[in-house]
């Protein structure tokens, strides 16, 4: 059988809930369709958003593909007719460097007079087009159609399951079954295919969906100061991938956007916190805090009850502030609700209620007679929250096998690398400056990303005076950045010879957005890094 890579498929559960980890799911998985290239075997998994996965033909266990992308004429039927779901292995046309098969919608009558599916479901297909190289992306879709038939009408089920290009290369045969009783071959013009996939208004390059972590490392005016300047970028990012191309910004799939703090999150303990909750609150982004310790909540509160504080050392042990929406609105909006019907989200979202509510139980079970959390408490809330975690707690060194015990983490840099070490971003978005307090350097925390992530964008904002070429970190972060902010045209200038795309303020939010995705596409065909950031950065790391 085949199966979905756990360690990847959990940091896309925003935009498709579906690869959560659920035994009925995984028994009842279907329409993967497969097709190769250069001899390697790939699998569709979804259409909209876009996932395929990379199949290790010895194991059976696909990696996804990243990164994810939406495309805008998948989401025009998906709001329109429901999920679409995959058909037919897809045919290479190479003189056209693009891939071609058959999908399918089921469109649901409304007849009050019968109750069953046969009567009541029509399937649909539709032609779609994608490009021939890593992740693939979806080009275009035609209007959806009924097959041929040589019955008295056509029938309600008909499910395209084979396609074939023929000799001459100019026609394209389909064998589909017609109610689950007849099989039927079809010829259709490879030509009018692909002119029908490619001719509608809104058939163009679906846009790359990307996990993007913002790192503010300074502290007091300084990382408000930083979050003011970053605020626009953060805006286009939050607003969706298709903002660029003229879409509405609600209209599909968005980006997933990570705050992550190096100051004081707590609101209200220095007024710092709560004026950068503030800033972020108009964005659907997660709030993560770079800060966070095993001393925060290592003691209980005056008359503090059991679950309230196991609610406290959960939030603290995996630094957030604000977790990531699940309720279909912010990050998941459009994605998750293209993915599945809302009746199986909410049904996803009861069990997951419910898992939540069942962990805070056994950690307050755990804090039972305890005012304080010694190490071998924190071993056991350790282990709790490791376990089917979405991401390792910070403050957790999750076991990576049954035979070994998860441990407490006591070192901040060492939680703070965590969060970027985990967190399976596509692209860093950071300062080329720090606080002296900071967990981490801004070369530190490129190169743990970098690292961890060979394929991660790296954006470094350059400090707002003139750029000390005499600094060695920082010409080393700046020469490892795919992207560079510039402040002024004569720091433009200056950064021009690094070698990276420079960004001025000045510019429109469009072209940083679109930079950035074709940057994090580039990087993923490239699939290796350059070797200039990966000694630089195992320089750096053998140091210590």
């Amino acid at each position: 059988r085949l199966e979905v890579d756990r360690l990847v498929a959990k940091q896309l559960l925003c935009w498709l809930p579906q690869l959560e980890h659920d035994g009925e799911r995984e028994s009842r998985e279907k329409n993967w369709s497969p097709f190769k290239l250069g001899g390697a075997l790939f699998a569709e998994y979804s259409l909209e958003p876009r996932l395929v996965l990379a199949i290790n033909e010895e194991t059976g266990v696909g990696t996804p593909l990243l990164p994810l992308s939406s495309s805008p004429a998948a989401t025009a039927w998906v709001r329109k007719l429901g999920p679409v779901s995959g058909g037919t292995p897809a045919v290479h046309v190479p003189d056209e460097g693009v891939f071609i098969a058959l999908a399918h919608t089921k469109l649901f009558k409304k007849k009050k007079s019968s109750r069953t599916a046969t009567q009541r479901m029509v399937y649909k297909h539709f032609w779609y087009t994608f490009e021939d190289a890593p992740p693939f992306r979806v080009i275009g879709t035609s209007t959806p159609f009924s097959l041929p038939t040589q019955r008295a009408q056509v029938p309600s089920i008909q499910f395209a399951t084979g396609l074939q290009r023929t000799l001459n290369g100019s026609e394209l045969i389909v064998s589909y079954g017609e109610m689950d009783c007849h099989a039927t071959l079809a010829s259709f013009s490879l030509a009018q295919a692909l002119a029908s996939a490619h001719g509608r208004a809104n058939a163009r390059l679906a846009p790359p969906l990307l996990r993007v972590l913002a790192l503010v490392l300074e502290t007091g005016d300084a990382a408000a100061r930083r979050l003011k300047r970053l605020m626009p970028l953060l805006r286009a990012i939050a607003a969706g991938p298709d903002v660029a191309g003229g879409e509405e910004p609600s209209s599909g799939p968005r980006h997933q956007l990570t705050v992550a703090l190096a100051a004081d999150c707590e609101a209200g303990s220095s007024g710092l916190g709560a004026a950068l909750q503030r800033e972020v609150a108009s964005l659907p982004a997660r709030l993560a805090c770079l800060c966070c310790s095993w001393g925060a909540v290592a003691q209980r509160r005056a008359d503090e009850a059991n679950d309230v504080w196991a609610a406290r050392v959960a939030k603290e042990v995996r630094c957030e502030v604000a977790p990531s929406d699940t309720s279909g609105d912010g990050v998941l909006r459009g994605g998750a609700h293209g993915a599945l019907p809302t009746k199986q989200l909410k049904k996803m979202e009861k069990a997951r209620a419910a898992a939540r509510h069942a962990l805070l139980q056994e950690l307050s079970a755990a804090l039972s007679g305890v005012e304080s959390l010694g190490t071998a408490r924190r071993s056991r809330v350790c282990v709790i929250l490791c376990t089917g975690a979405v991401e390792p707690p910070p403050l957790c060194a999750c076991a990576s096998a049954t035979r070994l015990r998860s441990e407490p983490t006591e070192s901040p840099r060492a939680a703070a690398a965590a969060v970027l070490r985990h967190g399976g971003y596509q692209a860093l978005l950071a300062a080329a400056a720090a606080a002296e307090a900071a967990p981490l350097s801004p070369l530190e925390a490129a190169c743990t990303v970098r690292l961890a992530h060979p394929q991660t964008v790296l954006v470094s904002a350059s400090p707002s005076s003139a750029v000390n070429e005499s600094n060695a970190e920082l010409m080393t972060l700046l020469r490892l950045s795919d992207i560079l902010l510039a402040h002024s045209p004569e720091q433009q200038r200056q950064l021009a010879p690094l070698g990276g795309l420079v960004w001025s303020k000045r510019q429109p939010t469009t072209r940083f957005l679109e930079a950035l995705q074709q940057r994090a596409l580039h990087r993923t065909r490239q699939r290796v890094p350059s070797i200039g950031s990966d000694r630089a950065c195992r320089r750096l790391f053998s140091a210590y």
